[in-house]
């Protein structure tokens, strides 16, 4: 619980890093006859996010990321003590 709300601002950047390399947002250059996408900075989107959405919009997707990680422990263990359970003579 506490990991998921500590990494999720760093989730959302990565996820807007991402998804902005093939948007329209991305900046677009043309050498030749190719096009090629440049990367946005990491300053660059915590700014855009910060300024649009404020401090709140670097936890959106808090409470379904909290969810999937809680089930997600409950598989794994449940799993683990199965399979234990199994292993013994």
């Amino acid at each position: 619980f506490v990991a998921s709300i500590l990494t999720q601002p760093l989730d959302v950047v990565k996820t807007h890093r991402q998804v902005g390399l093939t948007s329209s947002k991305a900046m677009i250059t043309k050498a030749s006859s190719t096009t090629l996408l440049k990367a946005i900075s990491y300053s660059d989107i915590v700014k855009s996010i910060h300024k649009r959405d404020g401090l709140k919009g670097f936890y959106r997707g808090t409470i379904p990321r909290i969810m999937h990680m809680g089930l997600w422990g409950t598989v794994l263990s449940s799993a683990y003590e199965f399979l234990k359970y199994q292993s013994q003579p």
